[in-house]
């Protein structure tokens, strides 16, 4: 659904101007809204979400002083929806395990592995964990 123009009469103003927002955030949200919103509840949608739409993304840091900076300001209004959760590993790997695989396979591997944003041999002992995990 495209919204080509906005209609504010005296009946619906003032029930989206009692949720504290502005004719101008609501125009935005229904211009940028990535689905097709309820009409019939869309001022309860835009309450609720406005707060999300006006989080801010967390910036790329580059070195640790900007890191530190960066720490020293309040972050309540940063939307951290953007991580990925990591896990760390802390036992210390004794045993190696070498294996054969075909090219493709491999590539496979590697490729789900990036997806995931983990080294490949990472992802292979994920895999492996996960699959023992499962059996009683």
């Amino acid at each position: 659904m495209k919204f080509t123009g906005f209609e504010w009469d005296d009946g619906n103003w003032p029930k989206c101007g009692k949720h504290g927002v502005t004719r101008e955030e609501i125009e935005q949200f229904f211009v940028s809204a990535k689905v097709a919103p309820d009409l019939k509840h869309s001022v309860l949608v835009l309450c609720i979400t406005k707060k999300y739409y006006a989080m801010k993304k967390v910036p790329t840091l580059k070195t640790d002083q900007e890191a530190e900076a960066f720490l020293d300001q309040d972050l309540s209004n940063l939307d951290f929806s953007q991580f990925k959760p990591m896990r760390f590993e802390f036992a210390p790997k004794s045993a190696a395990l070498h294996l054969r695989l075909p090219e493709a396979l491999l590539q496979g591997v590697k490729d789900r592995a990036q997806a995931k944003g983990v080294p490949y041999t990472r992802y292979v002992r994920m895999l492996l964990e996960k699959d023992l995990a499962q059996w009683p």
